[in-house]
């Protein structure tokens, strides 16, 4: 699916060319973001760091399209508003709103994955 580093990097305006400065900076980001998953308990791998342009979005998580969708825009946003937030601070307040709906999201489809069917009870089926 490609480079995690690589898209994240594209989506926040910059090259996707080697820069070890600027790449060091938002792979720290991005791995604080990967942290706080894990920490919410999404049940993904919690020890996914990324240390090159090398890991791929395949290397996290696979099968669930939606999911790795979902994760791609957290990662971006968590990324954005640690490593080049906006002066306005309503564009602030908006990354923030979204990325909390996002946390609320990825925790429903990994804790309710496709191809488990709930009764409205939330038992499983």
């Amino acid at each position: 699916m490609g480079s995690i580093l690589n898209y994240i990097k594209i989506r926040l305006g910059y090259s996707d060319e080697p820069d070890i400065i600027i790449d060091t900076q938002i792979m720290d980001s991005i791995n604080t973001a990967f942290a706080v998953l894990s920490q919410i308990g999404t049940g993904l791998k919690g020890d996914f760091v990324i240390t090159s342009s090398n890991e791929t979005w395949d290397q996290y998580c696979t099968g669930n399209v939606a999911l790795v969708e979902l994760i791609k825009s957290y990662i971006y946003c968590k990324t954005k508003l640690e490593f080049d937030p906006s002066a306005n601070s309503t564009i602030n307040d908006s990354l923030t709103r979204r990325i909390a709906e996002l946390e609320s999201r990825i925790n429903s489809a990994t804790d309710y994955p496709d191809d488990q069917v709930v009764n409205e009870g939330g038992e499983n089926v």
